[in-house]
């Protein structure tokens, strides 16, 4: 197998468009978790090794949830501005409790799901669906609600949409960048793809 990348053929694809967007958050969803994260604290201080390195995991996985549940809202009606401009879009998450708030949110562009635990033909039908172009169509999607972790191999995503969003961030910029490289591809009709 030949190992070359894009320069060494002759093929760039136009730069993405970076837009970084600070969006509200809802005080009530920090909040909630404020006396369990004072008692991991608590922990982290005083605790035995093994129980401080759990007590550190367990702060870092509550309060990333708790931020994905807090700007959820607040993401949603960025998304919808997005959808008016750009047609489809695929937003990227992590919780299931985000992935819910977001579907409720945006139900009116009928999202669909592709996260790790559908099974593969219900991912082959999210798909199916958002590549659907029909405006007219009862099974068309226009939002693709897709798992930071859970789309390798995944390709054709440039045919429908030239948007994505990030509603959660993961720990590694890599995956971002990956997550971004499933629009930002060559077109199978050719035509240029500018991603934002």
């Amino acid at each position: 197998m030949l190992a070359r990348n894009r320069t060494d053929v002759g093929r760039e694809l136009p730069p993405v468009t970076r837009v970084v967007q600070t969006v509200e958050v809802n005080r009530h969803a920090l909040d909630a978790i404020k006396d369990s994260i004072v008692d991991l604290a608590r922990q982290l201080l005083h605790g035995q090794f093994v129980e401080r390195g759990m007590a550190a995991r367990a702060i870092d996985m509550r309060m990333r949830q708790a931020t994905g549940i807090a700007k959820a809202p607040h993401v949603a009606e960025f998304a919808e501005a997005m959808l008016e401009q750009e047609g489809k879009l695929v937003l990227f998450c992590w919780h299931k409790e985000v992935y819910e708030i977001l579907r409720l949110k945006l139900a009116r562009f009928r999202p669909v799901l592709y996260m790790g635990d559908q099974s593969p033909a219900q991912k082959v039908e999210a798909k199916r669906r958002f590549m659907i172009t029909d405006p007219d169509s009862p099974e068309r999607s226009d939002v693709l609600l897709m798992s930071l972790r859970s789309a390798p191999g995944l390709d054709g995503l440039q045919d429908a949409c030239s948007a994505c969003l990030y509603a959660e961030l993961d720990w590694s910029p890599a995956v971002h960048i990956q997550c971004t490289g499933r629009i930002q591809r060559d077109r199978s009709d050719g035509q240029e793809n500018k991603v934002l």
